[in-house]
């Protein structure tokens, strides 16, 4: 399946998960915790590889995965960007020192764990404005939030983890700092491709709602009737 056919066959499945998201409700697939993953269950982001675009920018782009099977990761903030190239650490920046907004997801495809590892600003030691509120998009449709506090510490381990469970399937990562963000650092995934059968079933299932909507639907009255008679 080439891009654009990808694309428009996302296009359709997205759509139909908004609508059956009212009917099948919240999963319970979407783990957070702060614990460093394994050696070998995600991939490295990577911004000097070919396909990336480390900025600056209010988007940067990175790449994970195979030459063969290579996923472009996009970091996007209201902020201009930049992120480190070659042999220096992976990492995402604001042009101008620190960021408080950024959304993060995987171009034409989807991902079952992101890691990431933020450093802030310094001298912020009221805890009450020392956190930042993440909220997760599955491709089901469903979301979840969760508050990760960080440390009084400029120079701490902010880990942040996120996995899918039970078949879900993970677009986005939206965060929303209240204190100003220098640094997102050590950024792991594990991307993949959605099967054709999650895609085909989404669409069957939105082309059904829109069968049954159209079956409940009363029918227009003829121009000049009067409600409730017959027509002759």
């Amino acid at each position: 399946m080439n891009t654009l056919q990808f694309g428009k066959l996302k296009q359709l499945a997205c759509a139909a998960a908004l609508c059956l998201g009212s009917v099948q409700g919240a999963s319970a697939g979407i783990i957070f915790s702060k614990t460093v993953p394994a050696v070998g269950t995600v991939t490295n982001v990577r911004f000097g590889l070919p396909g990336s675009t480390p900025g600056p920018d209010t988007t940067v782009t990175g790449t994970a995965g195979p030459l063969k099977n290579r996923f472009l990761i996009d970091f996007t903030s209201n902020e201009r960007l930049i992120a480190n190239v070659d042999d220096a650490p992976p990492l995402v920046r604001a042009l101008d020192g620190s960021f408080q907004q950024l959304d993060v997801s995987v171009r034409d495809a989807v991902f079952t764990t992101l890691f990431l590892n933020f450093h802030t600003v310094g001298g912020t030691n009221n805890a009450a404005t020392r956190y930042a509120d993440i909220v997760v998009s599955a491709f089901g449709g469903e979301t979840a939030s969760y508050r990760l506090n960080f440390s009084a510490n400029a120079n701490a381990n902010n880990f942040f983890r996120v996995d899918a469970t039970d078949g879900t399937l993970l677009n986005n990562v939206s965060i929303s700092s209240m204190i100003g963000i220098t640094d997102v650092r050590q950024p792991r995934i594990a991307a993949r491709i959605p099967e054709p059968a999650t895609l085909l079933s989404l669409g069957i299932g939105m082309a059904g709602l829109v069968a049954v909507r159209r079956r409940k639907r009363p029918a227009a009255a003829a121009p000049g009737a009067v409600p409730g008679s017959a027509i002759a």
